[in-house]
């Protein structure tokens, strides 16, 4: 999404996803990532020291569904219409098992400091995730990991999550998000851990970000959801969870830091 004005882009690109056409948005967003507050919790020293670096999200579900089919996880399919509540509730359960699996597999991990950090730091949970400040290759990210056995919206899937953050750095190539590792708690419930890039200013006014949004060829949607959302039709584009909050002002536009992008169809 690009502020007018700004040459050096800050919007989100053009690209292709799944069967739908090509999109004509604008240019991606380019901000700049900054230095941890004072105050804020988070560890500094590298979260992969001695571990594998995470996967791009388009990455991750490509070699995922390809780890799937060789081990026979029969529903891991990367299916997003399902016949039943009960369909959607197996398919969530399968897909955790099988991504657990994946990650195993890839040996993707943390380092120790990071592991305490997530299991015993209080910090403030969002609907879905808890948020952390961590330092990867001496640059400063947020850590995110979705509540147990939860993944994002409440009717999502594993795979619609990942699908998710794919589509965020497709639209917000500076996103830079990566899926980092799984992990289960003491009732064996899945949590998905990611990071992405982490940017430093104030939130932004109602009015501002709603006048942004639809400078972009975005109008409000209304289809019941009981979040804020708008919807770019021409490029078959939703994206929900757009209060003030979900935005950061940088010194040439609006970054989104917590929105969720979903192709039309």
């Amino acid at each position: 999404m690009k502020s007018s004005g700004n040459e050096e882009g800050g919007g989100l690109r053009s690209n292709r996803v799944g069967k739908h056409s090509q999109r004509t948005l604008p240019q991606p967003f380019r901000g700049s990532s900054s230095a941890l507050r004072a105050g804020q919790r988070g560890v500094t020293e590298d979260i992969r020291e001695g571990c594998q670096a995470g996967l791009d999200p388009k990455q991750a579900i490509e070699e995922w569904l390809e780890f799937a089919k060789r081990s026979g996880h029969v529903r891991v399919t990367g299916q997003r219409r399902f016949r039943s509540d009960l369909d959607l509730v197996d398919t969530m359960e399968a897909e955790a098992e099988s991504l657990f699996a994946f990650t195993r597999s890839r040996r993707l991990c943390f380092s120790e400091s990071v592991k305490s950090l997530i299991r015993n730091s209080p910090v403030k949970a969002g609907n879905e995730h808890k948020a952390f400040y961590v330092s990867v290759g001496g640059q400063r990210r947020v850590l995110k990991i979705t509540h147990p056995g939860k993944f994002g919206r409440k009717e999502n899937t594993p795979f619609q999550y990942l699908l998710r953050w794919q589509l965020l750095n497709d639209y917000v190539p500076t996103t830079e998000a990566r899926i980092e590792d799984c992990i289960r708690d003491e009732q064996g419930r899945l949590s998905i851990i990611t990071t992405m890039s982490f940017y430093q200013g104030p939130h932004p006014e109602p009015l501002e970000t709603d006048a942004f949004i639809k400078s972009l060829g975005f109008e409000m949607l209304r289809d019941g959801s009981s979040t804020l959302d708008y919807i770019h039709g021409r490029a078959g584009l939703i994206i929900r969870d757009c209060h003030p909050r979900n935005w950061i002002r940088t010194a040439n536009t609006l970054v989104p830091i917590d929105i969720i992008p979903e192709a039309v169809g």
